[in-house]
């Protein structure tokens, strides 16, 4: 690969069209023939890198400001610019495919599980990319501590451009407060992003709530529709301040789609869904425990239907068959006893996953 076919400035600037072997902001994975991104982060600045990238064989070199080496591109932001040659290098995959973002505290590996199995219901493949894996319709791989949740823009367009050889049409896909405040999805435009939450995370990341929420609220910015949970505080603000189209999902109040009627059981939730642009409702069971998975069910449910996936009965339909994720809310056993395993890493999911485990056991609970 040349360097103009995915750095268009470098040509602009008259820069010499070299060999390119790939694209890194890692000082440690760095080989020769690379490009080189000096990325500014908490404890580490790749600008004061770009010397000994250069002498260890970088083709080229990405900063904010000169760095004194030669050759060398300057652009006004390297995290941006990082995702942009990412995409490019592996041509672009996410514009072949419907993407759909699902952010927020709570709920995100389960909904991007359930659309996923609602738009293959329909005879159409899926991708799915995050913390339970990365199914990309064909080859899958497990998450590990070197994948983040939202993996870096070389691995991420790499899983998408890998996708879409596997014949997938959609993407569904975890966005982490800390890849949008890095700028991982940066370039990406989704059909729909999905809120769920907001409670009390990543706080040393972010430092404050308030950061927390405007790095969600980022997603929204470059997304063709909005499916927001505005039970959340923090939903009903983003409902407010967004612009692009947008739907709401409740349990407690009417909304574009809420639910009614509802019922916990030890491996089940069952209630009626209705659809206000429909001006229908329908029943629903659902095979996973758990008064929060009505909220999870309800917004992949919205979230189909809005990007015109599925009808709304179909989607309904599709709940029915599915079989949950691994290690969310996830029912082990369930005999004179019932044995769930849960993900739940923050004290709300804590808390939430107990009150619904209380609310029909029989006996004692016992939390490991």
């Amino acid at each position: 690969m040349k360097l103009y076919d995915i750095c268009f400035e470098a040509e602009e600037q008259c820069l010499d069209n070299i060999e390119i072997r790939s694209v890194t902001d890692d000082t440690r994975k760095l080989s020769k023939g690379d490009i080189f991104l000096c990325i500014r982060g908490n404890r580490f600045d790749g600008h004061n890198a770009a010397p000994r990238m250069i002498a260890q064989g970088a083709a080229l070199v990405v900063a904010e400001h000169d760095t004194g080496v030669r050759p060398q591109l300057i652009v006004p932001d390297t995290r941006k610019y990082f995702a942009v040659l990412a995409a490019r290098y592996y041509g672009n995959p996410q514009e072949k495919l419907k993407m759909i973002g699902v952010t927020g505290t709570n709920g995100k590996t389960t909904i991007a599980h359930i659309i996923k199995h609602i738009i293959e219901q329909r005879g159409k493949k899926c991708a799915c990319i995050g913390t339970a894996g990365i199914d990309l319709c064909g080859s899958f791989y497990e998450a590990d501590k070197d994948i983040p949740t939202t993996p870096r823009p070389m691995e991420l367009f790499a899983f998408l451009h890998e996708a879409v050889k596997n014949g997938a049409e959609y993407c569904s896909i975890e966005a982490s407060s800390q890849a949008l405040a890095q700028d991982r999805l940066y370039g990406i435009q989704f059909a729909a992003g999905i809120f769920t939450n907001l409670t009390q995370d990543h706080l040393d990341f972010h430092g404050s709530m308030e950061n927390y929420y405007k790095a969600k609220k980022r997603l929204f910015l470059q997304c063709d529709n909005a499916i927001i949970n505005i039970d959340d505080k923090y939903g009903k603000r983003l409902y407010d301040e967004i612009s692009c189209h947008k739907a709401s999902y409740s349990m407690k109040d009417a909304a574009d789609y809420y639910s009614v009627n509802i019922k916990t059981k030890p491996s089940s939730v069952t209630y009626w869904l209705s659809c206000q642009r429909e001006e229908k409702s329908f029943p629903v069971k659902f095979a996973m425990p758990g008064i929060f998975n009505v909220d999870n069910s309800l917004a992949a449910a919205a979230a189909c239907c809005e990007i015109g996936a599925d009808t709304i009965y179909q989607c309904v339909r599709a709940l029915e068959t599915f079989k949950g994720v691994r290690g969310r809310c996830e029912v082990i056993y369930d005999g004179s006893f019932t044995v769930i395993c849960d993900y739940a890493h923050t004290s709300d999911a804590l808390e939430k996953i107990l009150k619904t485990v209380k609310a029909f056991a029989e006996g004692r609970i016992i939390c490991l």
